[in-house]
């Protein structure tokens, strides 16, 4: 968990720099400039491409995450072909693992305590299944198992970087939804019935 949340802290860290050095020199290019206005095309082009990268994102973050939770699944099918695996603890990990998906957010259900709840549940499975397989007598017999942590190890990483990526769009879109608020209202469906993203990260 704690590799994790230090990319992820790191990859927002280097996002948050980026803006507001954007930010800076935008403040001191238009000092004294009234705020541009989107004429109507073109904002309904920006926030339909905004939501549109923000829906790609969030959809690569659960298809890496479907494929952590499937590979995991395989490496504990293949210690069960191993002849002294402790069979009472890998039956316990087949059950957190097939429960694993149920507990995770969606963008109906996301709050952080979703998120820190599933993250801590999926953190402490895949721990406790690199135990498993460190402590299986003659693992090394059976290369698959090593290629197939690798594997979620990079799937694990992968999540972190559609996640900020996720919040990179999803924090553009609530921005313009702030700053022009009443010209989208005044385009009719769907642009007057918007509504700010939740995002990954506490945003001021």
């Amino acid at each position: 968990m704690t590799s994790k949340i230090l990319l992820f802290t790191l990859a927002s860290l280097l996002f948050i720099s980026s803006c507001k050095e954007t930010k800076k020199e935008e403040k001191t290019e238009n000092k004294d400039k009234p705020k541009t206005e989107f004429p109507q095309d073109q904002l309904q082009v920006k926030v339909n491409q905004l939501e549109d990268s923000s829906q790609a994102a969030w959809k690569f973050m659960i298809e890496a995450d479907d494929q952590k939770i499937a590979y995991t699944k395989r490496l504990l099918d293949e210690i069960s072909y191993t002849p002294k695996y402790n069979i009472i603890k890998h039956a316990k990990l087949v059950e957190k693992c097939a429960k694993l998906k149920a507990k995770r957010y969606d963008t109906a259900n996301f709050s952080s305590e979703k998120i820190d709840k599933y993250d801590i549940a999926t953190d402490s499975l895949l721990k406790e299944v690199k135990a498993l397989v460190l402590s299986t007598p003659n693992v090394e017999n059976y290369p698959l198992c090593s290629e197939l942590l690798n594997d979620i190890s990079a799937l694990d990483n992968d999540v972190v970087m559609h996640r900020v990526k996720y919040d990179n769009w999803a924090m553009q879109f609530n921005k313009i939804l702030a700053d022009h608020n009443e010209e989208l209202k005044s385009l009719g469906q769907p642009y007057d019935n918007l509504h700010p993203k939740g995002t990954f990260q506490l945003v001021e």
